[in-house]
């Protein structure tokens, strides 16, 4: 209490605690990891998965990793299993945001050819495909291989068009299975 009838009050309003790191962040830090010359990689791993790395701290990790030397180079290739058909796919992310992927062979016909995985970005009509990063790469892999099927009708019906060729749906049916009936009919869905 201040002076004779005056109340005296304090701030008690809870402070917000250290901004945390971007799942973005987080996800560039353990490529970083996982490509340079970490002497404690398994450490390092655990305590960027511990969800405790605020924006500081990620800030002075991505810096220090940048400036150690790469791990000497693996030949390692990153590959797509053959029950994943070419197509398009949504996975649910660790944020519980939708990501967007297409996995395509390139050279099909040749004996050069290759399967990869392209982040999808935009809109129908307007996709675009990016390399993902490797975490991403392995994490949308993973996901799909345990039921395409489903991933790419919820790639359909998140987006509106078929998870197979990407075409836009417009019947209703085809809208609620996520998939045309041409496709639907090709890899029996």
């Amino acid at each position: 209490m201040g002076s004779e009838g005056e109340w005296q009050f304090f701030d008690i309003t809870p402070q917000p605690g250290p901004k945390m790191a971007s799942e973005r962040q987080l996800s560039f830090i353990k490529d970083l990891i996982l490509s340079k010359n970490v002497i404690d990689r398994d450490g390092a791993l655990a305590r960027l998965n511990s969800g405790e790395l605020t924006l500081d701290q990620a800030s002075t990790w991505i810096g220090e990793l940048k400036a150690l030397p790469y791990r000497p180079k693996v030949q390692k290739t990153w590959t797509v299993p053959e029950n994943i058909p070419d197509g398009r796919y949504a996975i649910v992310g660790k944020d519980r945001n939708f990501k967007f992927f297409r996995v395509v062979t390139r050279n099909p016909d040749t004996i050069n050819a290759t399967r990869i995985v392209q982040k999808v970005l935009g809109a129908p009509g307007d996709f675009r495909y990016v390399r993902p990063t490797e975490s991403e790469w392995t994490m949308a892999v993973e996901e799909i291989t345990k039921d395409p099927g489903f991933h790419s009708a919820l790639f359909g019906m998140k987006v509106g068009a078929c998870g197979v060729c990407g075409s836009p749906l417009t019947d209703p049916e085809s809208i609620a299975l996520g998939i045309g009936p041409i496709c639907a009919r090709k890899y029996d869905w």
